[in-house]
């Protein structure tokens, strides 16, 4: 499980446990979102923005860069094995 998931939590050990322990119970859902989120970073990931003659290329491509940052962070918190 990812250390992230505690990062910012306030609470007493026991909190700690019973939120450890609902993270790990909802594996099916945790999956799912796993399966959407590697969906739309494969979907980004084939759309190549080659436009160059758009002059907002740029901003394009670092819109799709940060999209794809963002869903590869979010699914660093869905995987199992990961510290």
């Amino acid at each position: 499980m990812n250390s992230r998931w505690f990062e910012t939590f306030k609470g007493t050990p026991e909190q700690k446990e019973s939120l450890r322990q609902s993270i790990q119970n909802s594996s099916y859902i945790l999956n799912i979102l796993t399966e959407i989120i590697e969906k739309e970073i494969q979907r980004l990931e084939l759309n190549k923005f080659e436009d160059y003659s758009n002059a907002n290329w740029a901003l394009a491509t670092a819109d799709k860069n940060g999209q794809l940052r963002a869903y590869k962070t979010l699914l660093q918190l869905t995987k199992k094995d990961n510290t």
